[in-house]
């Protein structure tokens, strides 16, 4: 059993939210994710309706499997922070939880400018309040999926319950192309998935593999 000491949170904006929480939905050791925005002023902000928040992830993690560290190095590697996009809500930025994760986070930035002799537009703050997305956000690659939704709604009894179960977690990384085909082989019977829900996910697996 999962110590509750273990389960730690982290919060990284870094671009469109649906790919990014898949992403984040694919590491070993994330145990939930959420999209929402923050790092803004405005009051209770929405999709249409952002005011200055960011588009953000909510990840919860095992730091017994994976850690903060790890988690930054994912945040790293997977999109552009010297080049400022076009919506402010795109902006690059990490929210931290305690002075050890802003620590890391300043050093992280200061070495990285070094070694690219150019600014870092990461803004790095504390995180406040977090205001989560609209539930069709959430896990949106399994939202897409209709015939998928369908089997899945009819396993769980509320919507919260469905977009927070490690089942969708897993799912959406692999309709986002974040996962293999080798391990969908793997653990496809335990989903426990109707035929047709299976059928339209293996399909759509394999022709991520296929363009590889």
């Amino acid at each position: 059993m999962l110590a509750k000491s273990h389960i730690k949170k982290a919060y990284f904006s870094m671009g469109c939210f649906w790919s990014v929480e898949a992403l984040f939905d694919s590491l070993d050791g994330v145990i939930k994710t959420y999209v929402g925005y923050t790092g803004g002023s405005t009051l209770f902000p929405t999709y249409n309706s952002i005011g200055d928040h960011l588009e953000t992830v909510e990840i919860y993690y095992d730091s017994s499997k994976i850690t903060f560290e790890n988690l930054l190095m994912v945040f790293e590697k997977n999109h552009n922070y010297t080049t400022r996009p076009n919506l402010l809500q795109y902006n690059s930025a990490i929210l931290y939880n305690n002075e050890n994760e802003k620590e890391l986070c300043l050093n992280w930035k200061k070495s990285k400018e070094e070694e690219l002799t150019k600014e870092v537009l990461t803004k790095i703050s504390p995180i406040e309040k977090f205001y989560y997305a609209e539930f069709y956000h959430q896990k949106y690659y399994v939202q897409l999926e209709p015939v998928i939704m369908s089997n899945l709604r009819s396993k769980f009894s509320t919507g919260n319950d469905l977009i927070s179960s490690p089942l969708c977690h897993k799912l959406n990384a692999y309709l986002a192309g974040y996962s293999s085909l080798k391990n969908l082989n793997k653990e496809i019977k335990d989903f426990n998935l109707s035929k047709d829900a299976k059928n339209r996910l293996l399909s759509i697996v394999e022709g991520f593999n296929h363009t590889k």
